[in-house]
């Protein structure tokens, strides 16, 4: 349980970090992430519902940042290297970034929905 907490934790940390440095750039799409970081009481498939949307935050927010431009170093920043949050980011990174708004919004939604499977396959964040 306490494991599942950090990890929340480090996510939203993560996401208003790169969220925070992709404000700067005027084409950034505004994202809201609401939680109340609970975890009490939560059966382990509750709480693989919430880590694997929470990663799905990550990718679509990392993705956004690609997408509007934002350095690989400043998205990287704070990351510990071999890190999921890391790995993350580096394969958002290896996508290709777009030019019209359109290409852009699939490639985040695709991106996340990519992440989230693979969270709900059991692997970025899976609940052990």
């Amino acid at each position: 349980m306490r494991k599942n907490v950090v990890m929340i934790a480090a996510v939203i940390s993560l996401m208003v970090s790169l969220q925070a440095t992709a404000e700067g750039t005027e084409d950034f799409p505004k994202t809201a992430v609401m939680t109340d970081g609970s975890t009490a009481g939560k059966s382990a498939k509750e709480l693989q519902y919430l880590v694997c949307e929470s990663w799905g935050e990550v990718a679509a927010i990392t993705m956004q940042a690609r997408q509007v431009g934002v350095l690989l170093s400043k998205a990287l920043k704070g990351a510990e290297i071999g890190s999921p949050i890391y790995e993350v980011v580096i394969l958002a990174y290896e996508k290709p970034r777009f030019s019209t708004e359109r290409r852009q919004n699939l490639a985040i939604s695709d991106f996340r929905s990519e992440m989230e499977m693979g969270c709900f396959k059991g692997g970025l964040g899976a609940v052990q």
